[in-house]
């Protein structure tokens, strides 16, 4: 156990023993917080003489020493003990990555008045500070510190016209990551719904200001304790915080994939969710928690693997989001452009990504084709620079890169030997909307901004069939597995399906048409592909079946 006080020692008990083992010293102020890793191999304190300073349980004295602005009023340790996050008194949110003795920084304006609390969700993705101002703020935190809002909750209003919130002091996450409690001023103990963003308990009882909360390891009860008239610890027993029914996503869906086995869909919203379902029931089997990108493009890497690709809602860049299903686990953020376009092996062993970034003084946009391994490590990556690529795919081996542009060119990228296969094709006049290759790397289907697919052979670079999809242009495509069949998605929130046989290609029409009450983000095959999975506007998902011999019914 470890202690701190006014006294500015940092004591270790033995807790068995009931005995004070060590006392180290180093501050030259009262010590106002202190946090111990998960491991116990690192402690933090935090003081008033503006310092945080990092200690192992054996250390005589303390390891580094970091410096802020003001007097540090929290601390708190992530999993991994490469960060120490610190709450300052001016309000002041600093993420300090630990390198050796010299530990740097990187800093936000958190709460308009003093942090008085910090912790961290089990995974170490997100952060909750409380302060002062009587906000609790969670934040996203990337892979080197950078932190991204989430969102914001107040709690009690002060009386009065202006006069703010009552202040919190207390912060703590469920084991789940999902639920955040917290507590101060009023007297109550808030529990908040980090995905639904909405208090989902008051618990009271307290006659006095709160100064500190906590869940149970299994997450049935909550601990407070009060002071002053209130110096009691008061034990709260939870009712179950979530229904038995599904709850879905609470804002549109962009992007769906379907399990290589065929009987897992992911969903991911702008709610900043990933769903996992079961496709044979239409039942939610989990959610996946920890991003704050806007989501563009998902794809599994084997059964229990997920890779999320998007952008960040703040400025020009994205991430690559690699989580692991079972159990429910971000394992990896890398930074990169905005992700577009991911598409996994069938192996599930690799990944390709497109990213875009702005480039500096120019009117056109760089961009890069990068390939990954399951674990998140980059393997190679390929610039595509001066054009303004407006659609971009990979052939399912990934020896392939596919790009079309605002020019109505097609260009494709051998990954491996990293050169061009075969010189620039012109395919349309008009700018290149989406496209698709099959698997056997023979056709390509391309939409141009005026809603006309344009079918073509790869090898002779010749155009086989065009044709109008959709009155009101087209959204998206998507090429079977089997290579036999294309589905377009219409503005008009209609679902085409259309065969690529030569004997359809002379007269095309459409093989079925579903027609939407809701726009269509995107669409997903099942491995097999017989149905179809739609990602929607409203944040449902539909399952469409294509039934047959001719994979059609």
């Amino acid at each position: 156990l470890a202690a701190v006080g006014g006294d500015r020692v940092l004591v270790i008990w033995d807790i068995a023993k009931g005995i004070p083992i060590k006392e180290l010293t180093g501050h030259e102020q009262p010590i106002l917080s202190v946090a111990v890793s998960d491991d116990g191999k690192l402690i933090v304190t935090g003081a008033a003489d503006k310092t945080v300073r990092g200690f192992t349980p054996d250390a005589t004295k303390a390891d580094w020493v970091w410096s802020g602005r003001s007097a540090v009023c929290a601390v708190a340790i992530p999993k991994g003990n490469k960060t120490v996050a610190a709450g300052l008194a001016d309000g002041t949110l600093s993420i300090i990555t630990l390198e050796g003795s010299n530990p740097k920084e990187t800093s936000v304006a958190a709460h308009v008045a003093g942090i008085a609390n910090l912790a961290y969700s089990p995974d170490g993705s997100r952060l909750a500070s409380v302060g002062g101002d009587g906000a609790l703020r969670i934040w996203d935190v990337g892979a080197n510190g950078q932190l991204t809002s989430l969102v914001k909750f107040e709690g009690q209003a002060k009386p009065g016209i202006g006069a703010g919130y009552s202040p919190l002091t207390g912060v703590a996450f469920s084991p789940d990551g999902r639920y955040v409690a917290a507590v101060g001023a009023d007297s109550v103990v808030r529990v908040w719904d980090v995905q639904t963003k909405t208090e989902v308990r008051g618990l009271r009882g307290h006659t006095d200001w709160v100064t500190s909360v906590t869940f149970s390891p299994d997450g049935r009860y909550v601990a407070s304790v009060g002071v002053e008239k209130d110096s009691v610890v008061r034990i709260f027993e939870l009712p179950p915080l979530e229904t038995s029914s599904s709850g879905g996503h609470i804002l549109g869906v962009n992007a769906v994939t379907v399990s290589p086995d065929g009987r897992i869909v992911a969903t991911a919203g702008t709610d900043q969710t990933i769903k996992l379902w079961d496709i044979a029931t239409g039942k939610e089997v989990g959610t996946l928690i920890g991003n704050a990108d806007t989501p563009f493009s998902l794809a599994f890497l084997g059964n229990t693997h997920l890779v999320l690709g998007g952008s960040l809602p703040t400025r020009d860049a994205g991430r690559l989001h690699f989580w692991q299903t079972k159990p429910p686990r971000l394992l990896k953020s890398v930074a990169t452009g905005e992700v577009y376009t991911v598409v996994a092996n069938p192996a599930g062993t690799k990944l390709g990504a497109w990213a875009s970034r702005p480039a500096v003084g120019d009117a056109v946009r760089n961009n890069t084709f990068e390939l990954y391994d399951a674990k998140g490590e980059l393997l190679s990556t390929l610039p595509d620079k001066g054009r303004n690529i407006r659609a971009a795919t990979f052939s399912s081996d990934l020896s392939w890169a596919l790009a079309g542009d605002d020019q109505g060119t097609i260009r494709i990228w051998n990954l491996a030997k990293k050169e061009r296969v075969g010189a620039d094709w012109p395919l349309t006049v008009n700018g290149i909307g989406d496209l698709g290759i099959t698997a056997d790397k023979k056709l390509l289907v391309a939409v141009d901004d005026k809603g006309q697919v344009k079918v073509a052979d790869v090898a002779r670079r010749e155009t086989l069939t065009a044709f109008a999809a959709h009155e009101a242009g087209v959204r998206t495509l998507l090429i079977s597995p089997t290579g036999k069949i294309v589905v377009t998605v219409g503005n008009d929130h209609e679902v085409r399906a259309w065969s690529l046989e030569p004997e359809a290609l002379k007269e095309p029409k459409p093989l079925r048409v579903w027609k939407m009450p809701v726009g269509i983000n995107g669409i997903a095959f099942t491995p097999d592909g017989k149905r179809l999975v739609t990602a929607n506007a409203d944040g449902t998902s539909y399952v469409l079946e294509l039934i047959g011999t001719d994979g059609m019914r």
